[in-house]
């Protein structure tokens, strides 16, 4: 009796071995019929074409934008419409559910998915976003939507309160989007200890670096101010910010970068000392000043003091007081707090400090 119960459960074991490899084999031959015929992979999205094969839809559409013939047969097809094929993708659901497939087979379908889910979300970022409807299309994943809701929260605009933690957020999804505009704002937030995060001059680095590389002339500015102060984990270098402020200043025409160039070469820092080029630098910012852009007035006043310090004192070229006080008029009349005290002591003629 006992051998009888150890040969039947062994039969059992042995038809349940039998039943499970009918069953992977039923399972690979359906696979079969659901693997895109151009990627070989189980399909996201099918899609039937006028020959009646049914394709992965990001594929098919690759394939038409360089030929008008079928992948399976090669013969020109009549039409490029696609079809979705939902009887396909209900049974590719009901395969994945059923526990039969390869664990890596499942992961790379849901991840194709997750990708072709973010794909269509940008498109209807996008829309949005054209249509200037932004925190919606930023929420969806648009880069670009992102950086613009870093910036209002970071000014406090469009119906946006001020709000460091919400400018962080955008910042760090518009960043890793690669939006530039998002890069500088998270760079700045690393630089000035904002939202939360602790002061890091080389993420600072790192994030201004991937938005000079897209022409962000603000990051620019702000390496080579980086730069030529050091710390917080970074080498001063001063010819290296020499190099990021004569970019902005000369390939850019960059008001900031102007003046800060002026200041190298005044100075000595990174160059040697050359008042005729540091005028020069000066007095190019100074002739940008536009009281409509706020965000140069501190720096095109600060060019007009120090163009005026030099030309009261002869420095770089002929000395007239008459000017310099002009400059000084208007630095002042622009809130700059230097000139405002040149002009209180322009009796004294000491302007040394």
């Amino acid at each position: 009796m006992l051998r009888k119960l150890k040969n039947a459960i062994a039969f059992d074991a042995d038809e349940g071995v039998a039943r499970g490899k009918r069953a992977r084999t039923t399972v690979f031959s359906i696979s079969e019929e659901l693997v895109c015929p151009i990627s070989q992979e189980l399909m996201v999205d099918p899609v039937f074409t006028s020959d009646g094969v049914t394709y992965e839809r990001k594929e098919i559409e690759t394939w038409f934008q360089q030929n008008d013939t079928s992948p399976a047969t090669n013969l020109r097809l009549d039409s490029k419409t696609l079809i979705s094929n939902i009887s396909a993708k209900n049974t590719i659901a009901k395969l994945l559910a059923s526990g039969e497939l390869e664990q890596k087979v499942c992961e790379d379908w849901e991840e194709r998915k997750r990708d072709l889910e973010r794909a269509v979300d940008l498109i209807r970022a996008q829309k949005l976003f054209d249509q200037g409807i932004i925190h919606r299309a930023a929420k969806l994943g648009h880069p670009e939507a992102q950086g613009v809701m870093a910036w209002r929260c970071y000014f406090g605009k469009s119906g946006h309160a001020k709000d460091d933690v919400k400018t962080v957020y955008w910042a760090q999804k518009a960043a890793a989007g690669g939006d530039a505009d998002g890069q500088y704002r998270l760079g700045n937030a690393y630089l000035c200890a904002l939202g939360g995060l602790e002061k890091n001059y080389s993420f600072s680095v790192k994030w201004f670096s991937k938005a000079a590389e897209q022409g962000c002339v603000s990051s620019m500015n702000n390496l080579g101010i980086i730069y030529e102060c050091g710390g917080n984990g970074i080498t001063r270098n001063l010819e290296t910010a020499v190099s990021w402020f004569r970019k902005t200043a000369e390939e850019e025409g960059d008001s900031v970068g102007q003046y800060y160039l002026g200041m190298c070469y005044y100075e000595g820092k990174g160059v040697a000392v050359n008042q005729a080029t540091a005028r020069l630098w000066y007095q190019k910012s100074a002739d940008q000043y536009d009281e409509e852009d706020s965000a140069l007035v501190s720096y095109c006043a600060s060019s007009q003091r120090e163009l005026g310090r030099m030309i009261m004192k002869g420095e770089g070229g002929v000395q007239d007081p008459e000017e310099a006080t002009s400059l000084w008029k208007k630095a002042a009349a622009q809130g700059d707090k230097k000139a405002k005290g040149y002009l209180e002591r322009l009796k004294t003629f000491n302007f040394d400090d």
